[in-house]
């Protein structure tokens, strides 16, 4: 499953160290996060041990004697930065570098993260944050390889692989990839809460011709509006883009439609419902 995040429609981002004590499932209830992937690479036979850097609201917990491209933030300012510079930003978390601005990262990944394996994966485009997660045996499964050409194709200038294989596990606004594993730390992503819900009415005109890639206008915005209200995170601004396109495929996929990437009478039929 993957999630694209429209930047403008994140309240914040956090680190969640569970220390293999808490499933997804139990971090959701507890902190209602509307994202939540697995972290970074961990010994699992040390509870407390993450074996690549990490730094967790203003405490660096693991350092070693490599430098890496990290994810640093504050709040939900998320950016690449190299581990040598995380005490500049009280989050920060690493593990493999597939892509930094737009270009291939020599790929450093021990013999346990090789092959087809399920795959978990954090990247970012111009103006989204992308997540990627993926469970052993499935179709989702991927070589480290295939996973970076698979993010450069959502657009990603930069992204991370996090811990895979049987530590792949995630929620996403409900959508689960679930693992017996229980892992060190997580990443959580909380919306901003003014998204349209039930009985919100759609400030702008619907459509009457289908909206597609590089639709512009108020009918971009009125398919953008409902795909929120249907639990995408797109930054309503009528250009409807990659992201958008994006959003539409998963919504016409998860409702028995074709997944054209077309707004059509039906497709807006289905939008119009809750």
């Amino acid at each position: 499953m993957k999630a694209v995040i429209g930047l403008n429609t994140i309240d914040r981002l956090q680190i969640y160290v569970a220390k293999r004590q808490k499933t997804i499932a139990s971090i959701k209830a507890e902190t209602k996060a509307d994202y939540i992937i697995n972290g970074g690479l961990f010994d699992m036979n040390y509870n407390d041990s993450p074996n690549c850097w990490l730094r967790v609201d203003g405490k660096t917990l693991h350092t070693d004697r490599y430098g890496y491209w990290c994810y640093g933030w504050d709040t939900s300012d998320i950016k690449i930065i190299h581990s040598a510079n995380i005490t500049t930003v009280r989050n920060a978390i690493c593990a493999t570098t597939l892509l930094k601005d737009g270009g291939n990262e020599p790929l450093v990944y021990k013999s346990d993260l090789w092959g087809t394996r399920g795959r978990s994966c954090i990247g970012m485009t111009k103006d989204s944050l992308v997540l990627y997660c993926s469970a052993d045996g499935t179709s989702g499964a991927m070589t480290p390889e295939k996973l970076r050409e698979y993010m450069r194709s959502l657009g990603c200038q930069s992204a991370i692989m996090l811990d895979s294989g049987g530590s792949s596990s995630g929620d996403f606004l409900g959508q689960r990839v679930t693992t017996s594993r229980k892992c060190h730390n997580y990443i959580l992503v909380y919306l901003k809460k003014d998204r349209p819900v039930v009985g919100d009415t759609c400030p702008y005109a619907e459509p009457r011709t289908a909206i597609r890639s590089m639709s512009r206008g108020e009918g971009a915005k009125w398919a953008q509006w409902h795909l929120n209200r249907h639990g995408a995170s797109l930054v309503i601004d009528g250009s409807f883009g990659p992201a958008s396109v994006v959003a539409l495929k998963a919504f016409q996929k998860s409702n028995g439609l074709t997944a054209d990437g077309s707004c059509g009478p039906a497709t807006r039929a289905k939008l119009k419902e809750f």
